[in-house]
């Protein structure tokens, strides 16, 4: 199965980078011909355009909810509005992007899995992570690993 593994974010605000922080510790642990890494740094389309050709779609974002920092969950598509990243202000949303590739004629993955990481500082330019963040990726990056 033909795989795309998504981090997505802001690499130089502070806990936005932590989904692109988890694809890069993931590509030191994947080495299968199926599977491709990337970062991403917007949503809409640009993010739709990236799944293109694959069977199955996995993005790693932060998301800013009442959860504890550290917080890692899976959400559905239908949720991801909450994320920090899936949608862009200049174009489109996740889910209509994903409606207008099909509409286009596009192969897009027939599986989609989104994996939200509860951030906390989402607002100041840093190339690394909150303490919270940076004590609990590693355990994070792990479980994503055991269930691709």
């Amino acid at each position: 199965m033909k795989t795309i593994i998504i981090g997505l974010g802001n690499p130089i605000v502070s806990d936005d980078g932590v989904g692109i922080k988890a694809a890069r510790m993931l590509s030191k642990l994947i080495n299968d011909d199926c599977v491709t890494i990337k970062e991403i740094y917007v949503g809409g389309l640009q993010l739709m355009e990236a799944m293109v050709g694959y069977d199955r779609a996995l993005i790693i974002d932060a998301i800013v909810s009442a959860s504890p920092i550290g917080s890692f969950y899976e959400l559905a598509l239908t949720d991801i509005k909450q994320s920090r990243n899936s949608y862009s202000s200049h174009d489109t949303n996740l889910m209509l992007a994903l409606e207008m590739g099909r509409m286009a004629g596009l192969t897009l993955p027939q599986e989609i899995k989104f994996w939200a990481i509860e951030a906390k500082d989402v607002t100041t330019f840093s190339e690394n992570l909150s303490v919270e963040l940076q004590g609990v990726l590693p355990d994070i990056v792990n479980s994503i690993f055991k269930s691709i």
